[in-house]
């Protein structure tokens, strides 16, 4: 009798299966999710069979701008998925933003059983949302935010596409910027950004995170003025859930910045090859530089070269006949390596400061002597100088350490964080009230501030009698 009454439910389980199959076959907004929704229940893992199948269909709920939206919603006592998209009515590129939606969809699916055998009831979800952001009639970005929870750990992702409804293809930051000219002025603007909004991060941690990720098919979204790139902050080790920050960088800015590199590098490959400087030409008439005997600073620069701001200080430190000593990172100098090369030619200094800026003490002995020695050889064929000595980033270094490499490490006496305080008159004004004899400056060439703040020092010190030597000059190596 148990075995009949088994056999009969099992039969009603069935036609009720093909009747709700049969059903939603019936519905005008499921023909163009059948395809979504088998993809999804076939990426499954087996285990989650023993669940309630995800049987939500996609269905057009709306349109905004000539986006259709998409919902995808399912809800039971233990989860639930909440997922909105667009559809641009352009085959190629709805199925590639399909793709990127469902693939996060497939992953919350694969981990749902176990998920539900470990957490409380109404603990795990999915939910994507998204906007849209035009920046024509036919390119448009969707920007979205995917949240998800599931054993106990929160899960968010931001991503966007651009898409170009004419052409049926997807769009990057390459058809916006000239990105690889761009980029130092894209990662100088967004470590500004992410700073300002979470101060308590090491700016060179920040820089050297975004240089590293920062690519041409980085999530960003433009509209007719603005270029807004996107980092989610968990790049930077913070663990604010849900948390993107956003750098809106007017396009306008980056086309100037572009202008003004392309006539600095016009200007310097129309100027004649320069000389190294002979004892008889090394000082300029004006100002005339006080004898030997007068006080010395060694005014140093880090993090360049700068493709226009470290042009316009040699322009500078050329009219005072001071000489200096400039800190590089490898990275850059591969870049701008003939900005290192008449750096030399004028008779400064160019020191070690890494490849890519890292903080030295938290690397293997192997990776520490790659960076150093990466950056050597940058300055090597730049200038054809081997560097004697190295400025550790941030001053990191173990105890007792004197150098590395064997380049002697070289810190300095004065920081006025012209980094923190973009404000030439204030950083010049810090120094000037702390210099005295064989003082060594810390500045950063990568900010227009600090050349400005340079001048000013430059003009003050010169009129007190002081002489601006390298660091090797005033160590005697």
């Amino acid at each position: 009798m148990r075995k009949q009454v088994l056999s009969i439910l099992l039969t009603a389980v069935m036609l009720l299966t093909m009747l709700t199959g049969c059903t939603d076959d019936a519905s005008p907004s499921s023909q163009p999710a059948s395809s979504a929704s088998s993809e999804a229940s076939s990426s499954s893992s087996p285990s989650s069979l023993v669940l309630p199948q995800i049987s939500a269909s996609p269905q057009i709920i709306g349109e905004d701008d000539g986006v259709r939206i998409i919902r995808l919603r399912e809800e039971s006592d233990q989860y639930y998925i909440n997922v909105l998209y667009g559809a641009l009515k352009v085959p190629e590129l709805d199925a590639m933003i399909k793709d990127e939606v469902y693939r996060r969809v497939d992953r919350f699916e694969q981990h749902l059983a176990s998920a539900l055998s470990e957490t409380s009831r109404n603990d795990t979800y999915l939910t994507i949302d998204y906007e849209q952001v035009r920046y024509n009639a036919d390119i448009v970005t969707l920007v979205f935010e995917s949240r998800e929870k599931r054993l106990g750990q929160f899960i968010h992702d931001s991503f966007t596409l651009c898409m170009n409804t004419s052409t049926a293809q997807r769009m990057y930051l390459k058809d916006f910027v000239e990105f690889d000219e761009a980029k130092d002025y894209l990662i100088e603007q967004s470590a500004k950004a992410v700073k300002k909004r979470y101060p308590e991060l090491d700016e060179g941690m920040v820089r050297d995170k975004i240089r590293s990720n920062l690519k041409d098919d980085s999530d960003f979204f433009v509209d007719e003025t603005t270029l807004t790139l996107l980092f989610d902050v968990d790049l930077f080790g913070l663990s604010k859930y849900g948390d993107t920050v956003q750098v809106p960088i007017p396009r306008a800015d980056i086309d100037a910045y572009l202008k003004e590199k392309r006539e600095a590098v016009q200007s310097q490959e129309s100027q004649p090859p320069q000389e190294p400087p002979t004892a008889s030409s090394a000082a300029p008439t004006t100002p005339t530089p006080p004898a030997q005997t007068a006080k010395v600073v060694c005014l140093t620069f880090d993090d360049g070269p700068h493709p226009t701001n470290t042009p316009a200080l040699l322009n500078l430190l050329e009219q005072y006949g001071a000489k200096a000593t400039f800190f590089v990172v490898g990275s850059r100098v591969e870049q701008y390596g003939e900005i290192v090369g008449r750096a030399a030619s004028q008779g400064h200094a160019v020191g070690n400061h890494t490849y890519s800026h890292q903080n030295l003490t938290k690397l293997s002995q192997e990776d520490k002597t790659a960076q150093v020695d990466r950056c050597a050889r940058a300055i090597e064929n730049a200038c054809g100088i081997q560097p004697r000595l190295i400025r550790p980033p941030y001053g990191a270094r173990l105890p007792g350490e004197t150098s590395i490499n064997g380049e002697e490490v070289t810190l300095w006496d004065i920081d006025p964080q012209d980094w923190k305080y973009r404000d030439a008159q204030q950083v010049a004004e810090h120094v000037l009230s702390r210099v005295q004899d064989g003082s060594i400056v810390l500045l950063h060439d990568l900010y227009a501030t600090s050349v400005e703040a340079a001048g000013i020092i430059l003009q003050e010190l010169s009129a007190q009698g002081y002489r601006f030597i390298t660091v090797e000059e005033l160590r005697g190596i």
